[in-house]
């Protein structure tokens, strides 16, 4: 684009569209054929019309002599000027050479303007780096265009006249109209032949906004060629100063402006590469980032859906990413959020990644509706799902038998309370089942703790089909199992769960190649109106189960207040029992053993009584059992022997001398 009549074709052999694919080297070549013919054509119009401006056959002119001084002079002025444009931005070029051009169109008559208006490009670019073609052209269709101005307005008006300024005005401005229009047409031409593209449009995006520019120069032109004819060089000098002056200023003005406009590309180009580098960094960066308006419509989203959902500029709700049920909650924070500026929160939220999968993310949501870079709520979400699996992994493996892969202590401990605190709302009622497998500790220690490890996870298998669902199978610690049944109204209920459990057991299984009987105890215990305590249910499930072993295992017995009186007292006497070596409260009573024949005594049988100092002399039904399941048999089995060694020596001693006789001890299995 251009004010200065030659820097119009400096995009004129440009190529903005070339069509693509195997027919391109065969558009170039047809291309330079049509570009050389015109070429041809507008240098040998250019020399007619000079050559018919010579002849003058329409007698335009009407001057008796050749002005040589005044021919020199324009163009001399007109070639400098062509050096001297200036460049505002880009291809955008100011030059005054077509005042000089049209002042010579004026002065000169057809002829001198043609020859000055081509001759002086052509001077002008003589030493540019063009190619050749190009020269020829530009004095060609700058020449033709200063030679159709001159035609226009000496058929108009006839030869220029100081004492018809204004008559000949609209001449001056038909002529100027003609300048711009033929050398717009001629280069928009060449232009469309390089290009491809239609003439309209170039002519529309390159030359259309120049009419002004030439009108204005052309009256200008006008005005120094009238006062040159009154006052002679004085009176073209009147107008020309100023326009020299305002010219140098404009080249300060625009030299200044073009400084400031390439700080200010420089700056843009920073901050695009910023914006960039910011692009790149969030659009590369793990995790999704959005910015949401506030009524949560989608500004923008990295990464985009590739699901074949609704894309950005939808206005998209970003609630459609979020999982149906954690919406609300997602919809709450938000919610939140907007009322205050600045505000941040972070919320566990499931999301839709850009494959479509729903993923765990921990969303950052900042209000930054206020910041005019921003203007919305921007969501920064992580991608956490590995780590949620591996926490659910190790909160598995925290509540969870490794073994058998039950629920462990801890989680039917809590899974209890819940159902106690349930259970005491609605008035339902809670039984717990304790069960233990009978002498597992003999099938552990004699098959080793593998074979022991195969009969635990068959047997929890076991349990987990015999049971309904929504009961609750733990494995409490070692052998022991505990059981979870909510809403047991009765207990023939928990009666025939316990019973279908044993006959479960009761079945072989197949230990080292051979199918072994399994059988188990068990407790049961219901909670009531004043027992909703989690661990008193357990204690008193266990106190039935101690009584079911002591009565033969393999059965099952409901907990009640007297079993609860007897295990304590059984607790009581199994501390008191501990102490009693001690505390020298075990007594050894001797059952003689005598000879039918003689009636002689011939040894003695020693028996262990335990004298407790408030319940009297126990017998030893009642606590040598208690005492092998402590195992306090062995120092119980210890003070007997000495005990009756000491007294069998004693004896000895005193009563039967060289006699002999035998001392009878009991020793529990426990001993050997």
């Amino acid at each position: 684009r251009t004010c200065g009549i030659d820097a119009c074709t400096a995009a004129w052999m440009g190529v903005d569209v070339l069509p693509e694919g195997t027919r391109l080297r065969r558009f170039v070549r047809r291309t330079e054929t049509v570009l050389g013919l015109y070429i041809s054509v507008v240098v040998v119009l250019f020399a007619a019309g000079v050559a018919a401006a010579f002849i003058d056959p329409f007698e335009l002119m009407g001057q008796d002599s050749w002005q040589w001084p005044l021919f020199l002079a324009l163009l001399a002025i007109t070639t400098a000027l062509h050096r001297t444009r200036t460049t505002l931005f880009g291809e955008t070029h100011v030059s005054l050479a077509f005042v000089a051009e049209f002042v010579a169109a004026l002065l000169l008559g057809p002829a001198g303007a043609g020859i000055v208006g081509g001759a002086a490009i052509g001077f002008a670019q003589l030493f540019d780096d063009a190619p050749w073609y190009k020269l020829p052209f530009n004095a060609a269709s700058l020449g033709t265009a200063t030679l159709a101005a001159s035609f226009v307005f000496y058929a108009l008006a006839g030869p220029p006249q100081s004492g018809q300024i204004l008559e000949q005005l609209p001449a001056a401005i038909a002529a100027t109209l003609t300048y711009y229009l033929v050398n717009s047409l001629l280069l928009t031409t060449v232009v469309s032949i390089a290009s491809g593209r239609g003439m309209w449009v170039i002519w529309s995006e390159k030359y259309r906004w120049l009419a002004p520019h030439y009108l204005a120069f052309g009256v200008t032109a006008y005005a120094m060629t009238s006062g040159y004819l009154a006052l002679g060089t004085a009176g073209a000098m009147i107008f020309c100063v100023p326009i020299v002056m305002l010219w140098f200023g404009v080249r300060q003005y625009t030299a200044r402006t073009r400084t400031d406009v390439e700080e200010l590309q420089r700056a843009n180009v920073a901050l695009t590469r910023s914006e960039e580098r910011f692009r790149s960094l969030v659009q590369h960066a793990p995790g999704l980032t959005a910015v949401l308006n506030p009524d949560r419509s989608l500004q923008y989203l990295n990464p985009e859906p590739s699901d074949g959902s609704p894309a950005l500029g939808s206005g998209r709700d970003f609630l459609d990413l979020v999982y149906p049920a954690d919406a609300e909650r997602f919809r709450e924070v938000l919610s939140g959020v907007i009322e205050t500026p600045t505000e941040q929160r972070v919320v566990e939220v499931r999301l839709r990644d850009a494959a479509g999968a729903w993923r765990d993310y921990e969303a950052t949501v900042t209000n930054l509706v206020d910041m005019e870079a921003v203007g919305g709520l921007v969501v920064n979400a992580r991608d956490v799902t590995e780590r949620k699996i591996l926490e659910d992994e190790l909160r598995h493996q925290a509540f969870h038998d490794p073994l058998t892969g039950l629920p462990n202590r801890a989680l039917f401990m809590e899974q209890l309370a819940d159902a106690l605190t349930r259970a005491q709302d609605s008035g339902q009622r809670v039984a717990v089942l304790f069960l233990d497998i009978d002498r597992f500790k003999v099938i552990n220690d004699s098959l080793g703790h593998n074979v022991g490890d195969e009969l635990l996870v068959a047997l929890a298998g076991r349990l987990r089909a015999t049971l309904p669902e929504g009961a609750m199978v733990a494995r409490f610690g070692g052998d022991e199992f505990t059981i979870l049944l909510e809403n047991a109204a009765t207990d023939s209920i928990a009666a025939d769960y316990a019973n279908r459990i044993l006959d479960a057991m009761r079945d072989p299984v197949k230990l080292l190649g051979h199918n072994t009987i399994v059988t188990a105890s068990i407790g049961i215990s219901f909670s009531g109106p004043d027992r909703y305590q989690a661990l008193e249910l357990v204690r008193s499930a266990d106190v039935a189960l101690y009584h079911a072993k002591d009565q033969g295992r393999g059965r099952f017995v409901l907990f009640d207040r007297a079993l609860d009186r007897y295990s304590v007292q059984r607790f009581e006497l199994e501390a008191e029992l501990r102490q009693a070596v001690e505390l020298h409260q075990l007594r050894l009573h001797y059952q003689p053993e005598l000879d039918l024949q003689t009636g002689e005594v011939v040894g003695f049988e020693a028996l262990v009584r335990w004298e407790h100092p408030v319940r009297g002399l126990i017998p030893p039904d009642q606590f040598i059992s208690m005492a092998e399941e402590t195992g306090e048999i062995l120092k119980i089995g210890q003070w007997v022997l000495r005990e009756a060694c000491r007294q069998a020596a004693e004896w000895q001693r005193t009563l039967f001398g060289p006699r002999r006789f035998t001392m009878s001890v009991n020793l529990s299995a426990n001993e050997f």
